[in-house]
Formats: structure tokens, C-alpha cells, sequence
């Protein structure tokens, strides 16, 4: 009499029941890439199946071990506190931009109704000085394409010195940061003695290189990094009085 068969035996030849994977026949484990990218397609998958969380290992803190809600609160928290902040940064750059468009149009107002040059860089001066906290506003032009005689806020050097002007500054357009000796010795002004920091813009007067120079004697107003949009625009505004 043969002896009954076993439940894994009749398991084995059952072909309605497979038998079990051993393990070298198990698949290979998922890549994380893959628990990851399914996570998220799936951001529901832990409301759907809670026991999961139990099997998962969080790193300790020092209040005991966090849940992975606490997790993804705080997760959120940090997203929105730093939301805020760039809201923040927006709204005070809007501030400052409608504050400085005001100026803008004051300075405007201020010089487009004067009748000349010397007219018009004492409406500057006082636009730039009064409305921007600034120390000192001046012209640097050719001396022989200045008819007049001696005008405040406006500096007559030789074409010479204008080239040497020019080339110390590189042949940049614009220039902002600290004088170096050379550039105080060429302004020969006294103002230019006492800046700690100036910025600088070329224009042309009569077919000549000249200068608008704006100076504070705080040496951390005009720095090499900062945005230069407002003198730009400035030295156009100039630019188109000047050509009048």
C-alpha cells in the first residue's frame, strides 16, 4: 500500500496551485528609482494602505522617532516659510521700484523745462541730492566744447585728460565703485576729493566724450556688483537733453 501523499507533494503536481518561489528563483528587489517614481504617481499609496507605515525606519530625533506625517509637515512648513520670504523680497522690491519710479518723475519735471545746461545741472543736482541722499552731481565735458565760462556742477578738462579719463576707466560705458587716484587726479574737483564712491556714465556733448559723475561719500553706496539700471537710465535722459 503506497503511503498517503504529503500536502506538499500533492501542492506540486496541483496545476491549478504553483508552488512556491524558492528563494534564488525570487525576482530581483526593485531599484529605489522605482519605489520612488511609483510613490510618486501614487501619492495616495499610505492612505491607502496605513499598515505600511509601521514597517517603515525613520531616523530618530531626539524626541523619539518621527511619523512620516510629521515628516511631510514639516516638510510643507519649510516650503512655505520660504514662500513667504520670496513673497517678501518681491513685495519690498515693488516698494522700492514704485518709490523710485516717483523719483524719476520728479527728477523729469524738474529738468525737462530748463532752458539750458546750467539750468539743467542744478534741477540734477538738486533731484539727485535731495531725493536719493546723494553728495555731489556733476558734468565732466570737453573744454573746448564749453562755450561758457565757469558753471557749478560742471567740470572743463583738456581733450587730453578726457582720453586718459577713458582709458583709465577701461572703456567702460559705466563705471561704479571706488575712485582710484588717477581717476580723482584727472576730475582735479574738489567734490571728487571727498567721494567714497561714485558712479560714472559717458555721454557725448558736441561730438566729445563727457561724463555724468554722482558721488556719495559713503565708500558702500556705489559698488561693482550692484544693478545699474537707474544710472542707465539717468545717463540717457541726459543724454537726450544734452542733443537738444
Amino acid at each position: 500500500m503506497n503511503a498517503p501523499k504529503s500536502a506538499v507533494q500533492r501542492a506540486s503536481k496541483d496545476p491549478a496551485q504553483p508552488a512556491s518561489q524558492s528563494p534564488a528563483t525570487q525576482s530581483p528587489a526593485i531599484a529605489a528609482e522605482q519605489v520612488l517614481a511609483y510613490l510618486r504617481e501614487h501619492p495616495d499609496f499610505f492612505a491607502k494602505h496605513p499598515q505600511v507605515l509601521a514597517d517603515l525606519r525613520l531616523a530618530d530625533e531626539p524626541n523619539g522617532t518621527a511619523s512620516l506625517m510629521r515628516r511631510q509637515v514639516e516638510l510643507l512648513r519649510e516650503r512655505e516659510r520660504q514662500l513667504r520670504q520670496q513673497l517678501l523680497v518681491l513685495h519690498r522690491r515693488a516698494q522700492g521700484n514704485e518709490a523710485l519710479l516717483g523719483r524719476i518723475q520728479t527728477l523729469s519735471v524738474h529738468t525737462a523745462a530748463a532752458p539750458d545746461l546750467e539750468t539743467v545741472l542744478a534741477a540734477l543736482h538738486r533731484a539727485i541730492v535731495a531725493d536719493f541722499g546723494l553728495d555731489s552731481v556733476y558734468l565732466v565735458v570737453a573744454q573746448d566744447s564749453w562755450l561758457g565760462g565757469p558753471a557749478e556742477h560742471l567740470i572743463a578738462l583738456p581733450a587730453a585728460d578726457l582720453q586718459r579719463l577713458r582709458e583709465v576707466l577701461c572703456d567702460q560705458p559705466l563705471f561704479v565703485g571706488r575712485p582710484s587716484g588717477r581717476i580723482r587726479e584727472l576730475l582735479c574737483s574738489a567734490d571728487a576729493a571727498d567721494l567714497a564712491s561714485i558712479a560714472m556714465v559717458r555721454l557725448q556733448y558736441r561730438e566729445q566724450d563727457a561724463y555724468l559723475v554722482i558721488g556719495s561719500r559713503d565708500s558702500g553706496h556705489f559698488t561693482n556688483d550692484m544693478a545699474t539700471d537707474f544710472l542707465a537710465y539717468v545717463g540717457r535722459y541726459l543724454q537726450a537733453l544734452l542733443s537738444r
